[in-house]
């Protein structure tokens, strides 16, 4: 999300008397005005989305357009003693789109003022949305934010706040025409718990939060059997080639789409039937961007497997997500690195303005790294809570790999 913080300012005392708040958005003039106020100066838009605003009217019909439908947008407020408390700043928060029929996660963003910098004022108005959100939206499990590499103010902010740093995910975000990187930064349902009993204890509020999981297991939509035998997994990979998946190949399709081992780390629920397998292909495959059956041996009359690249649209093709899935048999032969490096060779001129290709996988599911890593893939981070269990189950970590336009080579 688009986050800033300024530079230290305030004594400590000071800024500690300062009571901030939460309230929501009216469309009065004094609220529009107040909103001009870091809208309107180059200082705050710098690491945001939209430019400058030079007009009070914009911040009117942002507030009309935006703030008051918005699932979740507060302004900040700050009062010492008996003032009455002035707007300072805007902070929100987003449901991300429905996994599996359940929400699950949410993103984080705020605005503050530039005269109301290095007050602390940013740190306890996150503070106050992530224990709003959490009591208010019993679903939620993740709280993230993003802040651009070149704003460690923010980072600090967050920090201070209680999220957890978890990588850097390169040219993730689109900022005034410029591909960014962004530190990505979480606070989970299970770091709240923890300072709830660790506060018990101590009889006091504890800001302590649990550190990044150590490489476990995960879901995701990448998939790669285990290595069979030693030797130089690319040396002794078959010959690859991909096509189109079309009906015809029903019958192959079924070789993995039915086979929970796997489609363990897959969203999709296993193709229980031919007739299942035809209506996937039909209804997913066909009208796909970039789908492909996987083939070996020069046979490509039938597939082993199938790998897609998804464009995100709210990134107009800018950035995209990798998954695959290979028939258990061909596991262990290097077929799958194999096709991600296809991919990668091509996929970019066919899919014109992608610049960022994207891989999750479940922290439990290390073949699948092993094998995006010698794709050429680079290991961001583990993000906590980020995928959906299969079949409603709980929230889990992710593994998130990226490779790029400038790396292919």
């Amino acid at each position: 999300m688009e986050v800033h913080q300024g530079r230290l300012g305030l004594p400590a005392a000071a800024a500690a008397a300062e009571e901030v708040t939460l309230r929501e958005f009216t469309l009065c003039d004094a609220d529009a005005e107040a909103f001009m106020s870091w809208a309107s100066d180059p200082r705050v838009v710098r690491f945001q989305r939209r430019d400058a605003y030079s007009h009070v009217d914009e911040a009117r019909r942002y507030i009309a357009d935006h703030v008051l439908p918005h699932p979740w947008y507060r302004a900040i407020c700050v009062s010492s003693g008996a003032d009455q408390a002035v707007v300072v700043g805007s902070i929100s928060v987003k449901p991300a789109p429905a996994e599996e029929g359940r929400l699950f996660r949410a993103s984080v963003g705020y605005r503050i003022a530039h005269a109301h910098w290095g007050r602390g004022v940013a740190t306890r108005a996150v503070r106050a949305a992530a224990e709003a959100v959490f009591a208010a939206w019993p679903w939620l499990r993740r709280l993230e934010a993003v802040a651009d590499v070149e704003n460690p103010a923010s980072q600090r902010v967050l920090e201070k706040a209680g999220f957890v740093r978890e990588g850097v995910l390169r040219r993730y975000i689109l900022l005034k025409g410029r591909p960014r990187d962004m530190v990505m930064f979480s606070l989970v349902d299970t770091d709240r718990r923890k300072q709830e009993e660790l506060g018990a204890r101590q009889g006091k509020a504890s800001s302590a939060t649990s550190p990044p999981p150590s490489d476990q297991a995960m879901d995701g939509d990448v998939h790669d059997g285990q290595r069979r035998g030693g030797g130089d997994d690319r040396a002794r990979a078959p010959v690859v080639s991909l096509r189109p998946l079309g009906l015809a190949d029903a019958d192959a399709f079924m070789a993995w789409a039915s086979d929970d081992r796997v489609m363990r780390f897959r969203k999709r629920p296993l193709c229980a039937t031919r007739e299942q397998a035809v209506a996937q292909i039909r209804d997913t495959v066909l009208g796909h961007p970039w789908f492909r059956a996987v083939c070996v041996d020069g046979d490509d009359a039938v597939p082993v497997g199938q790998v897609s690249v998804w464009p995100y649209a709210d990134e107009g093709g800018r950035r995209a997500n990798l998954g695959y899935a290979l028939a258990h048999e061909h596991w262990g032969r290097g077929i799958a690195a194999a096709a991600i490096r296809m991919v990668v060779a091509r996929v970019f001129d066919d899919l014109p303005g992608l610049e960022r290709l994207e891989a999750l996988t479940h922290v439990e599911n290390v073949r699948s790294q092993r094998v995006l890593e010698k794709a050429g893939f680079l290991r961001e981070g583990v993000l906590r809570r980020y995928i959906a269990g299969r079949g409603g189950g709980e929230a889990r970590d992710a593994v998130i790999y990226s490779f790029l336009s400038s790396d292919r080579t």
